[in-house]
């Protein structure tokens, strides 16, 4: 039905944006990595799921079309409805979010608000085989020692947002723990 929206972003809120296009304005849904890539009066683009309930119609949005594949297969999973499929993914980047799932890294899911073990165990035995890394630009290497850098950066007292961040920024190169803590680090100074 819709599958991108290119527009000016009017407004941008916690947790939603509003794009103009011609004479319409689409309140999107959008979770802080998509919102931080996107300014206020500034042209953007979104790829979009319309999401439609009994009383409503919400459309989701994300900068690339891997965010969007992995948020449409987090909601093919029975229990997961589209907030917390967000959530998941606010988590970390899509590739390393299909990393610790295709590794059955429960623990990594676990670490979102509102899904425990018994839904992250859920979600890994639903889309294991499934998900293609490939597809999602990354590497399940990375996505496993990922979660011991924000954890070092936690305790290191950092807030777990910022390690996160700094995190993303890494990309999949360096692959050992003590290079990609190092890089973080000089991310986060």
């Amino acid at each position: 039905m819709l599958y991108s929206i290119k527009g000016t972003v009017t407004k941008k809120g916690e947790g939603y944006c509003i794009i103009s296009t011609g004479a319409l304005g689409f309140h999107i849904i959008a979770n802080e990595r998509t919102l931080a890539g996107i300014l206020e009066g500034e042209k953007s683009e979104l790829f979009c799921e319309l999401h439609i309930r009994d009383s409503s119609l919400e459309l989701f949005g994300f900068q690339d079309e891997a965010s969007l594949s992995l948020f449409k297969m987090l909601i093919s999973v029975s229990r997961i409805g589209p907030r917390s499929a967000l959530g998941i993914m606010e988590a970390d980047t899509p590739a390393r979010i299909a990393g610790a799932i295709i590794e059955g890294k429960a623990e990594f899911l676990s670490k979102t608000s509102g899904i425990g073990q018994k839904t992250a165990e859920r979600v890994i035995m639903e889309l294991r085989d499934k998900l293609n890394l490939d597809e999602l630009g990354g590497s399940a290497k990375t996505a496993d020692i990922d979660s011991d850098v924000e954890e070092v950066l936690v305790h290191l007292g950092y807030k777990r947002g910022e390690a996160r961040k700094a995190i993303r920024k890494l990309g999949n190169e360096p692959e050992k723990l003590e290079e990609r803590i190092k890089e973080a680090l000089k991310r986060l100074q």
